[in-house]
């Protein structure tokens, strides 16, 4: 029931978020982060995961990527219709010239900030913004948590893994970040019980590359973002433990 649930609302988050015209629609966002906040406590329990978790888990790790990354291209096809709206595209613009960091799809990483409280119309706005880009970094806290707790095999430790650096070293929010040091520390323990040693060595290889490559280092790749040093602080602790 949990899981159905869960996949109905993300299905539905999605949906809204794609019909999204202006900042005040977010009002009506619904919201799927408790749900996997209640799966992840089911999970560590150590029941078993039931069918169709990682997919969702996934899913919803995808999906708040697409909104609030700090990545060259983080609108998904399905998403991006939607947030053609004019003051999100001058947020995103504004956010890229002068701020020198992806605004993402609705300009999120930074429009909020600019929206000010003046008229009933401009804190609905406010209010709307404010839902859809908490709402969307807490479903990729607990929702990489969720993943880390649900993997079991080595195919899909490995995937679990890829995805939780893509929230670290795109997403620049303090709590999400650090949710997915938890989700990778847990994922590499996991990978080193299970005798799978190629999976943290290509993750380490992936944030070293990320920070070092000249032809992908930005000026805010590190000034940003602490989500490379929480990565490799969870690889290392999880080599150190093992």
């Amino acid at each position: 029931a949990v899981v159905n649930a869960l996949l109905d609302r993300v299905a539905g988050m999605k949906a809204a978020l794609g019909g999204i015209t202006s900042a005040e629609d977010g009002r009506n966002l619904p919201l799927a982060h408790g749900l996997f906040l209640a799966l992840s406590t089911i999970l560590s329990s150590g029941k078993d995961p039931l069918p169709d978790v990682l997919p969702a888990c996934h899913e919803a790790l995808a999906l708040s990527l697409e909104v609030v990354s700090d990545s060259d291209d983080p609108c998904g096809d399905d998403l991006h219709k939607g947030y053609a709206h004019a003051d999100f595209e001058s947020a995103h613009q504004l956010s890229a010239v002068t701020l020198n960091v992806n605004g993402g799809c609705l300009g999120t990483n930074t429009g909020f900030s600019r929206a000010e409280a003046g008229s009933e119309s401009d804190s609905e706005e406010r209010r709307g913004a404010q839902r859809i880009v908490v709402g969307t970094w807490l479903l990729a806290k607990e929702s990489s948590l969720c993943l880390a707790a649900a993997v079991r095999t080595p195919e899909e430790v490995s995937a679990a893994g890829d995805r939780v650096l893509d929230c670290l070293t795109t997403l620049k929010h303090q709590g999400a970040a650090y949710a997915a040091m938890g989700a990778l520390e847990s994922l590499t323990s996991r990978a080193y019980a299970l005798r799978v040693a190629s999976s943290p060595r290509s993750w380490s290889s992936r944030l070293l590359s990320a920070i070092t490559d000249s032809s992908t280092v930005t000026q805010s790749t590190l000034r940003r973002s602490s989500g490379y040093a929480f990565g490799f602080l969870a690889l290392l602790r999880s080599a150190h433990a093992a």
